[in-house]
């Protein structure tokens, strides 16, 4: 695992049940601004951080290939509609 992935890991594991963040505020988190694919790519390779479900795309959209996360988001109380997180969006703020 490289640095940058424990990082995006470290970040991911603190998001609390109930929130999301979008990659774009994990890589700010990392102090990588503008790294959000990376953060993607990073998380599709499979990190163990136990929260990954809760990284949506800026505009609340969930990842398509990934019908559990929809189900996982919903689980914490997440409302979740048409592919994407309902408004207002539970945004996490650390």
């Amino acid at each position: 695992m490289t640095t940058f992935e424990r990082r995006v890991a470290g970040v991911v594991k603190r998001i609390p049940r109930g929130r999301v963040a979008s990659y774009s505020m994990v890589a700010d988190r990392v102090r990588r601004p503008g790294a959000a694919r990376a953060v993607g790519a990073a998380l599709a390779r499979g990190l163990e951080t136990g929260a990954a479900h809760r990284v949506v795309r800026a505009d609340g959209r969930l990842v398509v290939r990934w019908p559990e996360q929809s189900r996982l988001l919903a689980r914490e109380g997440v409302t979740v509609h048409g592919g994407r997180v309902a408004p207002p969006i539970p945004w996490w703020r650390s």
